[in-house]
């Protein structure tokens, strides 16, 4: 990863500078360079999930979003190899058959513990900020204690050195399904993370499409899900996606003109009373 390396030997000159301005700058750099290293698994597997899906954007929530939903290996460590020579695709192996081919290794992802990074990603967040002062006594200072800093980020640069050894990214093997929305999007899934009555978001950004999953015997069906609110003139049900009312405000009013008979209708959300059932 030789844009890691390069961030990392950016930090290391910052530390020796070792300035207070110079230091507080190698934490922003810190910060980015943790930043980069869980986008960068985001990116590879961002066919997998919807923007939408990713209701945070802090590093440790798209690692374990990421573990759940795409690839339970997204944040560990393996190797890729191959055989250095041809095999048929019609011969039978066994394990050791295939323990005794010459194998060429094709690169290494190096993985990291999430919580860590994380932690890390917190601390140097606090030398990033002005302190707030407790009284009106206490002087307010630009900058945070140096030597707690310098610790900080050589813990961090202990964290990134081996990860920025790796010379391979990729989302494991496993069984894609399909489904297209209605905007056009093919939307692509890792069926071994979905789940009975899951609800996927369109890939596409700007669609405010959503589907239920549904397992049916060894299929997995995605379903449209819809509101469907009556014409107040010809009584015609008129179908949107769900999201199109449930984020819509509760103060505000939807216009929609009935499909059936043009008729121009109003939508919002109403609180209402309701008494509950006698106890029998």
């Amino acid at each position: 990863m030789k844009w890691l390396k390069a961030d990392i030997r950016k930090i290391e000159s910052l530390i020796v500078e070792g300035s207070t301005a110079a230091l507080t700058y190698a934490a922003l750099e810190g910060r980015l360079a943790i930043e980069k290293v869980v986008y960068e698994r985001l990116q590879i597997n961002h066919k997998y999930i919807s923007p939408e899906d990713l209701k945070k954007w802090q590093p440790k929530y798209v690692v374990t979003k990421l573990i759940q939903e795409v690839d339970a290996n997204v944040a560990s460590s393996f190797t890729l190899s191959m055989s250095k020579d041809p095999v048929s695709p019609d011969e039978e192996f066994s394990q050791e058959k295939a323990e005794a081919i010459e194998y060429v290794e094709v690169g290494r992802q190096v993985g990291f513990d999430a919580k860590r990074l994380s932690k890390h990603w917190q601390a140097l967040s606090s030398f990033l900020h002005v302190k707030v002062p407790l009284s009106s006594e206490e002087m307010i200072s630009s900058y945070s204690d140096t030597e707690i800093l310098k610790t900080k980020l050589s813990e961090l640069l202990d964290l990134l050195r081996p990860i920025s050894e790796g010379t391979l990214i990729m989302n494991s093997p496993g069984e894609d399904v399909y489904f297209h929305c209605e905007c056009g999007v093919e939307n692509i899934r890792k069926s071994q993370f979905l789940t009975d009555n899951q609800t996927v978001n369109c890939h596409n950004k700007d669609c405010n499409a959503s589907w239920l999953v549904r397992f049916h015997d060894d299929r997995i069906v995605f379903e449209r899900e819809i509101v469907s609110i009556k014409c107040a003139v010809c009584s015609a049900q008129n179908e949107f996606a769900k999201k199109t009312f449930f984020n819509m405000d509760r103060k505000q009013i939807a216009h929609f003109e009935c499909k059936q008979c043009g008729a121009s209708n109003e939508a919002r959300w109403h609180l209402i009373n309701v008494t509950p059932e006698k106890c029998h």
